[in-house]
């Protein structure tokens, strides 16, 4: 609270001064407890919290717990998918939340939402997790699919537990025999001879059953017969005619496509495929690695690959190598979709450390002055060393070895190592920028070259709304200012209007009110609902919410604005907001019965003397039919009364929170207030037609280009690159950290190189999918090019096997494959269970995501 305003109220906070946000971060990095309850709470309404601690500016007052960012527009009780943490939300320990909600208070009771604890995972490979989406099913008797019920189960529930609930929703007899589908599978069988069934403890996550499936409980005939006869299937579903081996479809079992992508390309993979298949692997395993699964994920990969290429299967469920994963790797555990390359980088490794021949790995100590030796010798010695602890067919086959060069901005040492890999993940040499829609919104005080409308006797000007804005996927807010006043600029509707990138405000708007204000050295990542704002020169502006009475509160209404101010006195403020309100609402309504008169003596400026400021809203109409009309007439105030009236507040940058009334009798200086303006009525804002200003003309020749070659890719790939600020290097010689150069050069390369293309891109804050094309050959692609140990370039040959495709947006996208018959020697297309054939003209497109190359021996 600035000493400039004078308030007429005092804001008591229930959070003692001496709490601070360190009090906040050791809550919420307590330890994670089984079946304890943590709660959302939305990130903007948690940053304004720290920010208010921080400050104990009560303009940063967040006002009461709003999670309205977390639910679906319109959903009040149904969650964004794909919301994370920390990005949209932030998990609350009880103690804290009940705090934070006595303290602040909340918007509604449909803003508290609770979430569990729960453990998954095998003993001694579990982990501890809050829970965030638990699964939605739906529930039916057989034969009764009409009456379904939803219920909310955790992933780790019991199917007893299911079937248990299922039994009393539906009030079946406790002594009838019964049996439990979903999806169309039986997943957990009666068994006549035991009192209990199979499956019972096995949970709901690893029966595959998935937000939507629809569970369906069978009970026993009278006669002992079950109602149907579908055969029960196990892990593998086959097909009673011979088919070519390795063409056999992989059922989808919820979201599992990228995981059948995967196994497809790695399939494809003669070596490896021909090792599994003679069972080679068997007298390799290694169960006692501690670094592997006990053996357990060679021994499932390598039943399937085997089943797959007998050529007495078109399609196999792959439950089995689905819980195996899950088993170790709680990420790839549930049925959400997941990454195909970060599952096949899982496989890979798991696979080597169950084959690893090397049973007893030795220690190995590192040199510390490698930077002074030769390259070759650093390399042979590190892969020597490597291969020491690590010999699989998995190193065999896939694995090479990289260069890795960082050179120290400030002491310049140069600091080189000689790492193993298994892929290659290839950026994409795009241009890094993305278009957005932007809403900009001029001044009130006309010139001679803008696009003028007449209203109430005085010229307003039209926002304009200018599409697909080209500007940096990460900047700050000058490259937005500065992209807006090129716009407008070169703007033929314009007609020439300069604007000044130094008088715009950056901001974004959410529910009537600025969600985020931007300095312009603010960084941005994702945007929203972007409203840019000028100001007038030698001119203070102030962001300011027009409020309506509603059920006893103000709440927002229309879009919120900057007044642009000369004199900082309460008179040119009220009427710098009357005349905004004037130019863009309607008032409809009668004021709020049982509400107080406008207080003249708070909120009337000199325009209004004279007024009579208490007929409010249509009290002048002479005939009761037009109360609820607009209100057009003596706009300004006349003996009649004046509409438009309104107190002036200030309150906390939510608008949700009053912290008290400007003073009238004195100059204020305050400039990081946020001023609501209080009607005791309705407002309606008129609808306008903003003039719409196309920006894709600033696209450049860079981002515009359309198609990239692979090779492109690899040259991107051993560019030098100076680290980011999140990600420095520990520089040995300067003991500290630093944003060091980093180049990649490839040294060696392996049998099968696996290219991938970096097309998801992924930062602290958003995330996005590349949907470019890339140009890559099927035949003859020369490798050897990109050896630094290669000084005759010497060509390497290498021709395409596989190719993973992704299709789609993040999160919502699916999966499939290419892959060359090694029997055929022809292409063929793997979408889950289908399987057809393809033609080479087929396999580059845009979703080509990970490719697999066989080099030419």
């Amino acid at each position: 609270m600035t000493k400039e305003m004078e308030m007429d109220v005092d804001i008591e906070t229930k959070i003692p001064h001496d709490y601070t946000i360190e009090h906040l971060e050791k809550s919420i990095c307590r330890p994670l407890k089984k079946d304890e309850p943590w709660y959302l709470i939305s990130s903007r309404w948690f940053s304004a919290l720290k920010e208010y601690l921080r400050t104990r500016d009560e303009v940063k007052n967040p006002g009461p717990i709003d999670n309205r960012d977390l639910f679906k527009p319109g959903k009040s009780n149904i969650l964004k998918t794909g919301i994370q943490e920390p990005m949209d939300m932030t998990y609350l320990p009880k103690d804290l939340w009940d705090y934070l909600k006595s303290a602040f208070g909340i918007i509604d009771s449909s803003h508290c939402i609770r979430r569990n604890v729960i453990e998954e995972g095998s003993p001694g490979k579990s982990r501890t997790m809050i829970e965030l989406y638990p699964l939605e099913l739906k529930l039916c008797l057989h034969g009764t699919k009409e009456d379904i019920k939803s219920r909310t189960f955790s992933r780790v529930s019991r199917l007893k537990d299911l079937e248990e609930t299922m039994r009393n929703s539906f009030n079946v007899d406790s002594n009838r025999e019964s049996q439990l589908w979903a999806d169309g599978q039986l997943i957990n069988p009666h068994d006549p001879s035991s009192a209990s069934k199979k499956y019972d403890n096995t949970t709901l996550d690893e029966a595959g059953l998935h937000s939507g499936s629809v569970v369906t409980l069978e009970l026993i005939n009278a006669d002992g017969s079950w109602p149907t006869s579908r055969p029960r299937f196990g892990a593998i579903a086959t097909r009673s005619s011979k088919s070519t081996p390795g063409l056999c479809g992989l059922m989808n079992l919820g979201n599992t496509c990228f995981m059948n992508s995967a196994l497809q390309c790695m399939s494809n993979a003669p070596p490896l495929t021909e090792y599994f298949v003679s069972e080679k692997h068997w007298t390799e395993l290694n169960t006692d690695n501690p670094l592997g699964m006990g053996g357990e994920m060679a021994k499932t990969y390598g039943e399937l690959i085997k089943a797959m290429w007998s050529g007495s299967h078109t399609c196999l469920s792959p439950r089995e190598f689905k819980s195996a994963v899950g088993k170790f790797s709680p990420t790839f555990s549930g049925y959400q979709q997941q990454d195909c390359q970060e599952l096949m980088a899982f496989l890979l490794d798991g696979l080597h450390e169950d084959l690893n021949r090397v049973k007893k790995k030795p220690y190995i100590e590192l040199r510390q002055d490698i930077d002074n030796r030769p390259d070759a010798i650093v390399a042979t010695e590190s892969w020597s060393n490597y291969k020491k602890r690590n010999d699989s067919i998995i190193v065999d086959t896939f694995h090479g070895l990289l260069k890795s060069t960082l050179v120290c901005p400030e002491c310049q040492l140069v600091s080189v190592t000689f790492d193993p890999y298994c892929y290659l993940s290839l950026p994409l040499p795009v241009k890094r920028e993305k278009p957005i829609e932007v809403i900009f919104v001029p001044t009130t005080q006309p010139s001679q070259h803008d696009t003028e409308s007449t209203k109430n006797g005085r010229k307003s000007r039209p926002s304009i709304k200018i599409n697909r804005l080209m500007v940096p996927k990460e900047g700050t807010a000058l490259d937005i200012c500065n992209a807006v006043a090129k716009v407008v600029s070169e703007s033929r509707e314009l007609d020439g209007r300069i604007v000044n990138p130094a008088n715009l405000t950056v901001t974004e708007v959410s529910d009537h009110r600025f969600s985020k204000i931007y300095k312009s050295e603010d960084s941005y990542i994702q945007l929203s609902d972007v409203r840019v704002y000028e100001r007038l020169e030698d001119h203070i502006s102030l962001p300011c919410y027009i409020r309506e009475k509603k059920n006893g509160s103000h709440v927002l209404c229309g879009a919120p604005l900057f007044v642009n101010l000369k004199e900082r006195t309460y008179e040119a403020l009220y009427s710098a907001v009357k005349n905004y309100v004037m130019d863009h609402y309607d008032i409809i309504g009668e004021k709020v019965d049982g509400e107080d008169e406008v207080d003249s003596k708070q909120t009337a400026s000199p325009l209004d003397q004279g007024s009579n400021q208490g007929d409010i809203i249509n009290h002048h109409s002479s005939s009761s039919e037009n109360t609820n009309s607009l209100c057009t007439s003596n706009l300004d105030g006349d003996a009649s009364g004046d509409c438009y009236q309104f107190n002036l507040t200030i309150v906390n940058s939510f608008g949700s929170l009053e912290i008290g009334k400007l003073a009238k009798n004195k100059p204020f200086t305050a400039q990081n207030c946020y001023i609501a303006a209080d009607f005791k009525c309705s407002l309606l804002e008129r609808t306008e037609d903003d003039l719409i200003v196309r920006g894709n003309h600033l696209k450049s020749a860079a981002s515009g280009k359309s198609v990239y070659n692979l090779s492109e890719c690899l040259e991107q790939f051993t560019t030098t690159e100076r680290l980011g600020e999140h990600d420095p290097w520990y520089c040995p010689r300067c003991k500290k950290q630093q944003q060091a150069t980093k180049k990649f050069d490839i040294w060696s390369l392996p049998k099968v190189s696996i290219i991938h293309l970096k097309r998801f891109s992924y930062s602290r804050l958003w995330r996005e999918k590349l949907d470019v094309f890339v140009n890559f050959p099927l035949y003859d692609l020369d490798l050897g090019q990109y050896l630094i140990n290669n000084p005759k370039k010497d060509k390497i040959f290498y021709n395409l096997i596989a190719v993973a495709n992704h299709y789609g947006n993040l999160g919502c996208g699916h999966y499939t494959a290419y892959g060359k018959n090694k029997e055929t020697g022809s292409w063929y297309h793997f979408d889950d269970s289908n399987v057809s054939p393809a033609t080479e003209d087929s396999l580059v497109s845009k979703g080509a995501y990970v490719l697999f190359y066989l080099r030419q021996d």
